[in-house]
């Protein structure tokens, strides 16, 4: 049976209070340069369109032509474009 998620973790490795000090830094760095990016939602949709394209294996969709609309791409290559459109809208939904 699984533990319940709303419990306080507990541990006593030095190695993983390092690693959770490592993060908490990049967090923060992260965080900082955030404030540099005009809008941190359209950076985002631009990572997210990237990863959907790289990671649909065997679709012949580029990131230019993922941005594009529907009517703007050749009726031969919508179906690559759609799944990777579809790829999109469910990262963006667990997001």
């Amino acid at each position: 049976m699984p533990t319940k998620i709303n419990t306080e973790w507990q541990w006593s490795s030095a190695e993983i209070n390092e690693l959770i000090e490592k993060a908490a830094l990049k967090l923060g760095e992260l965080n900082a340069l955030s404030r540099f990016v005009p809008s941190v939602d359209a950076f985002i949709h631009m990572h997210v369109t990237q990863e959907a394209v790289l990671s649909s294996e065997g679709i012949q969709t580029n990131i230019s032509e993922a941005l594009l609309p529907e009517n703007e791409i050749q009726p031969k290559r919508r179906g690559d474009w759609k799944e990777v459109r579809n790829y999109i809208r469910a990262l963006e939904y667990s997001i």
